[in-house]
């Protein structure tokens, strides 16, 4: 979610985000008050999609690799 878009929710719901930010010692917890307000910048890929390159960047390591092997490796 883009802050863009938190910016045109109901006025109620944003105050509710900033509310949830949790304080301590008097001050506020910027990172999860970024992340409420979705000032954090959105990730330009996934954990999944990294995992997709990875194996394509690294099919030498299966060549010579059963299916069944291959299918434990996809897996770890």
């Amino acid at each position: 979610m883009h802050a863009a878009q938190i910016a045109e929710f109901p006025r109620r719901d944003v105050l509710e985000r900033i509310e949830a930010t949790p304080v301590n010692n008097g001050k506020a917890d910027m990172p999860v008050a970024a992340a409420l307000l979705a000032a954090v910048p959105v990730s330009a890929i996934t954990v999944s999609r990294a995992l997709e390159l990875y194996r394509d960047l690294a099919k030498d390591k299966s060549l010579d690799k059963s299916e069944d092997h291959i299918r434990r490796w996809k897996m770890r």
